[in-house]
């Protein structure tokens, strides 16, 4: 099953690992460094519209939608999916 993370983004809910919301990240090092990670390539625009650092298994993607926003879409896609095979 696929989420829809916002953009143009687009993941396995399997491959989904963490949901971490960027603008709670402080002022650690290390959370600096994840950020400039997941938002490297993007330009100044995009980057202050991040709100969301998805870890997957494959990396990190990051999406403007917010953490919550994230994580009911993931929810209903598991409920969807649940459902589905209960009635097949």
């Amino acid at each position: 099953m696929f989420v829809y993370l916002g953009g143009e983004k687009v993941v396995y809910i399997r491959e989904v690992v963490a949901i971490l919301d960027a603008r709670r990240l402080g002022r650690a090092a290390t959370a600096r460094a994840l950020l400039a990670r997941a938002s490297a390539g993007l330009s100044g625009r995009e980057t202050a519209a991040v709100r969301t650092i998805v870890v997957t298994t494959r990396g990190l993607i990051v999406t403007p939608s917010t953490p919550a926003t994230v994580a009911r879409r993931i929810r209903r896609a598991s409920k969807t999916r649940n459902v589905q095979k209960a009635e097949t």
